[in-house]
């Protein structure tokens, strides 16, 4: 398994992409919105979310706080994971 924190600031979000592997975000401190192939997801402090392989996805802050979360990919090593972002 390859775990780390990511934190993203009040009004930015991490834009569109896809990789094969699952990914599992769990919200450590924060609020936002999840968008999981065209499905938009609230999130909050510990919130779980599943992402399937190859789903395009985002997240963004809409808060005035950080959001901080954990991401989770089961690969040996993050280097594993190529990030395909979208348009």
């Amino acid at each position: 398994m390859t775990a780390g924190v990511a934190e993203i600031l009040p009004g930015n979000e991490l834009k569109a992409h896809h990789h094969a592997e699952p990914e599992l975000y769990y919200i450590i401190e924060g609020e936002g919105v999840v968008t999981i192939d065209g499905l938009e997801h609230t999130v909050q402090e510990e919130t779980a979310v599943f992402i399937p392989g190859d789903a395009i996805h985002r997240i963004k802050n809409n808060s005035r706080f950080p959001l901080r979360l954990l991401y989770v990919f089961a690969v040996d090593s993050f280097n594993e994971v190529e990030y395909v972002f979208s348009g």
